[in-house]
């Protein structure tokens, strides 16, 4: 039973082993993605790595959509900082996971893996 349990993980981690050596070698060698962000879109100058006042366009074969910054670096409508009398405001941080996983983590990723400067 021991015997048998031992050769299934084995055969498990040399699987997984081998598709990760795969997507590696894949990654590096044979596809270079594009990117589909606007040039412009990232700097590293503001907090959010998001142009401040940046307007553009991005076109993919499945959407096509605008992108506007505000002044803040924001991806919103223009906010100002001061407030009128008797304004209440409501803070809650968050942040754009779709954006994250969609955009930002595969020119990350693929920054690292070619060792390249990324903005």
């Amino acid at each position: 039973m021991r015997k048998n349990f031992i050769n299934i993980t084995l055969f498990v981690l040399t699987t997984l082993g081998t598709l990760l050596t795969i997507e590696v070698v894949m990654c590096l060698f044979i596809f270079k993605p594009k990117s589909i962000l606007p040039n412009g879109l990232l700097t590293q100058s503001s907090i959010s790595l998001l142009t401040p006042g940046f307007k553009g366009k991005f076109n993919n074969n499945e959407i096509s959509s605008e992108i506007s910054i505000n002044s803040k670096g924001l991806r919103d409508k223009e906010v100002y900082y001061t407030k009128k009398n008797k304004e209440f405001r409501i803070i809650f941080p968050s942040f754009s996971l779709i954006f994250f996983l969609e955009i930002l983590l595969p020119v990350f990723i693929y920054g690292i893996i070619n060792s390249e400067k990324l903005l």
